[in-house]
């Protein structure tokens, strides 16, 4: 009976070979299209996993017999842990017990049970009929496709149980071996062609021979062709052919004499090893240490800062642990011996070999000196990029071969590909999670982390809730790296000393903290790391340090704005914060980053497409290209700083230089202030100090002077300078705040008279030109008709004239005593529109609002309807100046006017403070010294709603 030939094309979904190990098996190797199809198959991981009984770390070919025993080869191979790749074993057999393998018979399912028929077309020697016994199933279908039945065990070990399967460590024949043997077939061995001098596997070869020699006859090919021939007989008869491979079988040894020659050769590889051993030095114990780096520490192996590296062949050096190198000087070691004369009875003696360089202290010794002998002083090579298809010069953009001499330590796993355009899934990506504004930026910023000649000196903050891109981000930049050149970590301490920077930063390219949270001190080593300083390192318990430039760049990511020591010492400078966008409803892809693995190419070639000129000129600016980077900057900066927080919110400017606050004063005002917020305070003197840093012009040092022909100390003060006025509450113990008066924005204006000072002869000079101030009716500046604010207004701002409101307008009336007052509306202005801006949307219940909003700058004339009957005429139409300074608002009041015409519950109109845009709908919350704090009604940024923010307004009155 036959079975049914199946095709590659035949084969069902699950039980096929795909296109790629199809060709491996038939074409490469040159083996019969129907054996293959009936005895391998590709599977996934996950499918190997469940076949293997353990992990594994890739997929690949599943080669299973006629007795259900199988194998792996994988696709990629994987060794244990800490182990070298380059030696992971090519094949992977299940958990468990092992057995030899029968190859399927696509054209005879009975081939293996009718042994009568069997028997007839195996090779029979000495009348005895024999199974060829090789490794591995693909040599047993080269065998059996050509009419030689070939039986394969997974290893030559595994012709034999374990030994610790059985009480008194005996290993006996596997079931399948011991079933042909006891029938009556013979086994003829045809192992690799390498397996007769290499010494562990045909030592299992012994083994295995003397344990099928107790039930049957037993002989040997192997080692009867050379290995340039064919390693394992598929590859000899694919490149010689069936006929010359049935050549090889009749020149079979029987067991006996392929063990006298074995025993032969092993005498003879003894003497030679002897020899070799007196050549180099052995058993002189001072050489040892030389043996060892010159039999195996070749010119493929440095160390660079106590650290040792392996050329992997792909154009970099990789890192090898101690550990593992270790275990390498112990192999060496077991293999070098000495030899010594031994008495052996009356008299005579012979030379011996005596292992005994296997010790922990010629370990030690070699370690450390190998670690010195290696010992190499790199060039920089900043300008190469290794790529798998070769190294890439950034200078001149050309693809070079891999070189040694390069000396790079780091790679990145994909081929270049220059000219690819930006893969629509990363592009997706940057739209949903960050906005479409930012995508030149963050081609900039991958680039930027991709090419170590970028300059240091920057790093990535990406600030968002979980699920909205953040995290993904970040790992993409890492994923763009080799792995072995990235690490993620949990706190600025862990790269804070000598010995945690060489631990933690060795070899590594990018470094970020993926979830960073709370107070972040102590961050000089960070800084001086983000500008690629040089900074200490030192090997663990190693007595020696050294001085390096890590050449690694950092990113960080946190939920909100980070808490930072002196923000303004570093941070702010070196940080480019970007903030994600909401979810609003949209599900996080659970796929993503697999997809964008997919594309890493395409998106690492996209990248570097940009001009490095203009990705430098992104990555330095960012903060005056994006303007919300420049207030997540300004957030970040006051959040963090307690002094700057005091400053933007308890401070403010006086133009005159009466104004002055001692330092004790400030002092008091700072701690009652830190106590209400719950921020932590700053001791005095380094309050003061820093103060004196930000706000340079008010600060006045000590002096003295002649009173009365005596003299007096001036102690250090601050001139032009005064609480926000109410916030403050003096007492002899300790201060209070009245929480409800805080304001924010006076940082911005405190910066800005800084800056300004030197283009200005005195502090007054600056601040009078730097705010516009009403004048009085002398022509004189009023200070209590200001109040500073971050809204403050610039001498070079245009003014819009509102005109007044027509009689078209919506009807307005004015509640007084409980009746409601008609209201001329031609005396009543309204919100000024800027010029060039659009009006914002805004509903008819706003409009009367509005319109109601500025009931209480009526003239004193209109405040009844028996005046407005009796005079109709001397009713004063009012009208709101609105200037526009750097995109804010700025409004005051004139001393003529006063405080009462705008009272706590109105409502106005104007320009945002965030967007100057866009409109936003304010009430008067508190009103006084000129200045007014407004909370937010209506804003299109729907989070600024019900905040609070203090504004300038001033009213001009015209008869």
């Amino acid at each position: 009976m036959n079975a049914t030939v199946l095709t590659k094309k035949q084969q069902t979904s699950t039980l096929r070979l795909n296109d790629k190990h199809y060709y491996e098996c038939v074409t490469k190797r040159g083996l019969d299209p129907a054996w293959i199809a009936a005895n391998c198959r590709t599977v996934t991981k996950k499918e190997a996993s469940v076949l293997l009984g353990y992990t594994a770390k890739s997929g690949g070919v599943w080669l299973e017999g006629d007795n259900f025993i199988g194998q792996l080869r994988p696709d990629d191979p994987w060794n244990s842990e800490g182990k070298p790749k380059d030696k992971a074993p090519k094949y992977r057999n299940p958990l468990g017990e092992y057995d030899a393998s029968l190859a399927n018979n696509p054209h005879n399912p009975e081939y293996w049970e009718k042994l009568d028929e069997l028997a007839k077309i195996c090779y029979v020697i000495d009348g005895c009929p024999c199974l060829v016994l090789t490794e591995g199933l693909f040599k047993a279908i080269a065998g059996c496709s050509n009419e030689v039945p070939t039986i394969s065990i997974p290893g030559v070990e595994q012709g034999l149980t374990p030994g610790k399967d059985d009480p008194q460590g005996k290993r006996f024949l596997v079931a399948i071996l011991e079933k042909f043997a006891r029938a009556g077939f013979g086994f003829l061995m045809a192992f690799d062609a390498d397996s007769k001098t290499n010494y562990n596997v045909a030592m299992a070869q012994l083994k295995l021979g003397h344990q099928l020699q107790k039930l049957t006859q037993v002989y040997s090919v192997t080692g009867l062709w050379d290995k340039s021939e064919g390693k394992g007989m598929d590859d000899y008869i694919q490149k010689n052919g069936i006929d010359k491979f049935r050549e090889i079988l009749s020149k079979a040894v029987n067991f006996d004499k392929w063990e006298q020659d074995f025993q032969k050769w092993r005498k003879e590889e003894k003497e030679r090893k002897k020899k070799a051993a007196r050549v180099i030095g052995i058993p002189f114990r001072n050489s040892i240490e030389v043996t060892v780096i010159d039999e195996v520490f070749k010119d493929d192996w440095i160390v660079l800062n106590d650290t040792f590296y392996q050329y992997t062949k792909l154009g970099f050096y990789k890192k090898v642990s101690p550990v593992e190198v270790k275990k390498i000087i112990i192999q060496a070691l077991r293999e070098v011996y000495e030899t010594k004369l031994v008495s052996v009875g009356r008299g005579e003696k012979e030379e011996r070999i005596v292992k005994r360089f296997a010790t922990y202290r010629n370990l030690t010794s070699c370690f450390n000196f190998i670690r010195s002998g290696l010992a190499r002083n790199t060039p920089a090579n900043e300008h190469l990029i290794p790529f798998l298809n070769g190294t890439l010069d950034v200078r001149t953009g050309e693809l070079l071969a891999h070189d040694p001499n390069n000396y790079l330590t780091w790679n990145i796993k994909n081929d270049y590909i220059p000219g690819a355009n930006c893969p629509e899934v990363l592009q997706t990506f940057i739209k949903e999670s960050f906005g479409e504004q930012y995508l030149e930026l963050i081609q900039a910023i991958l680039y930027y982390y991709l090419d170590p000649t970028a300059p240091y000196g920057y790093f990535l903050h990406v600030i968002g809730q979980s699920g909205t891109g953040k995290g993904t981000l970040l790992r993409l930049i890492g994923d763009l790296i080799n792995k072995d050149n990235v690490t993620a970590q949990t706190n600025f301490k862990n790269i804070s000393t000598a010995e945690k920077r060489h631990q933690f930063l060795t070899q590594v390219r990018y470094c970020y903290f993926p979830d960073m949270a709370g107070f972040q001190s102590d961050l000089q080593s960070f800084y001086e790391l983000v500008d690629n300083g040089e900074l200490a390192g030192r090997a663990l318990y190693s007595p020696d340090g050294y001085y390096k430039r890590w050449n690694c760049k950092y990113a960080i990511g946190s939920v909100s704005a980070l808490n930072i020591e002196n923000s303004g010492d570093g941070w702010d400078r070196r940080c480019i914060p970007i903030s994600t966008l909401p979810l609003n409803g949209r599900t996080s892809d659970t796929e993503l980053r697999k997809k964008l693995e997919d594309v890493r190419g395409e998106i690492i070639s996209w990248a570097m497409s940009m001009k490095s000129e203009r990705r430098d000129y992104l990555i330095k600016n960012a903060k005056n290209e994006f303007i919300s980077i420049n207030l997540l900057k300004q957030e970040q900066a006051i959040q963090s700083d307690s002094l700057k927080s005091f400053l933007d919110q308890c401070l403010e400017p006086a133009v005159e230089s009466c104004h002055t606050l001692l330092t004790h004063e400030i002092y008091s005002a700072y701690e009652a202030y830190c106590k209400v917020t719950g921020l932590k305070p700053v001791r005095s003197n380094k309050l003061i100090a820093r103060m004196g840093e930000l706000i340079t012009p008010f600060l006045v040092g000590r002096s003295s002077k002649s009173v009365n022909g005596k003299k007096v100390n001036v102690p250090k003060h601050f001139c032009n300078l005064r609480f926000i006025p109410g916030l403050f509450n003096e007492h002899a113990d300790a201060w209070s705040m009245n929480k409800s008066l805080l304001t924010e924005g006076n940082m911005e204006l405190f910066e800005g008279i800084t800056q300004a000072q030197n283009a200005y002869s005195s502090i007054e000079e600056a601040i009078k030109n730097m705010i516009e101030y009403p004048e009085t009716t002398d022509g004189s500046t009023s200070q209590d008709s200001y109040s500073s604010n971050s809204c403050y207004s610039n001498k070079k701002d245009s003014y819009v004239e509102e005109k007044p409101i027509n009689s078209d307008s919506i009807p307005i009336t004015l509640t007084q005593n409980n009746q409601e007052i008609p209201i001329q509306s031609e005396s009543i202005p309204i919100p000024p529109i800027p010029k060039n801006q659009e009006e914002n949307n805004i509903t008819a219940e706003q409009t009367n609002i509005l319109s109601r909003s500025n009931k209480s700058c009526l003239s004193k004339d209109a405040e009844t309807p028996e005046s407005q009957d009796s005079q109709p005429t001397q009713a004063k139409q009012t009208e709101l100046e609105y200037r526009v300074s750097n995109g804010e608002n700025s409004l005051s009041s004139t001393s003529e006017l006063g405080d009462s015409e705008i009272k706590p519950g109105d409502y106005v109109r104007m320009n945002s403070m965030y967007d100057p845009k866009q409109k936003e709908v304010y009430e008067v919350v508190r009103i006084g010294g000129g200045s007014a704090e407004v909370k937010i009604i209506s804003s299109p940024d729907s989070r600024k709603v019900g905040s609070v923010r203090k504004c300038i307004i001033q009213m001009i009155v015209k008869m």
